[in-house]
């Protein structure tokens, strides 16, 4: 989906992705968020009730946005930073999600 949406902004995800250094699409991504993200600004992001019950379609598209690039980034940081890795952080002071964890 992000790949698709940002052909408009003349941001190619695809060849960034398979470029030898990750810095021209992060730059890219950086001021493409920078620029249009605010416009999709709603205080209800702030709220995980909101984003958990949102379809992550129509209105409440910029979540689905939000996570592609997420994801993109952490693919880049995989592909070029092969030695990072991710781990959970079991902190219960670090629980972000504090009232969604206790849900599951």
């Amino acid at each position: 989906m992000l790949a698709d949406l940002l052909t408009g902004f003349d941001i190619d995800v695809r060849a960034g992705m398979n470029a030898t250094s990750p810095d021209p699409l992060v730059t890219q991504l950086y001021q493409w968020s920078g620029e249009h993200w605010p416009m999709f600004f709603d205080k209800a992001i702030h709220n995980e009730r909101q984003w958990i019950a949102s379809n992550k379609q129509d209105g409440n598209r910029i979540y689905s946005v939000i996570m592609d690039t997420a994801i993109v980034m952490g693919e880049l940081i995989i592909k070029h930073r092969p030695t990072y890795c991710w781990n959970l952080d079991r902190d219960p002071g670090n629980r972000l999600w504090r009232h969604t964890i206790a849900v599951f």
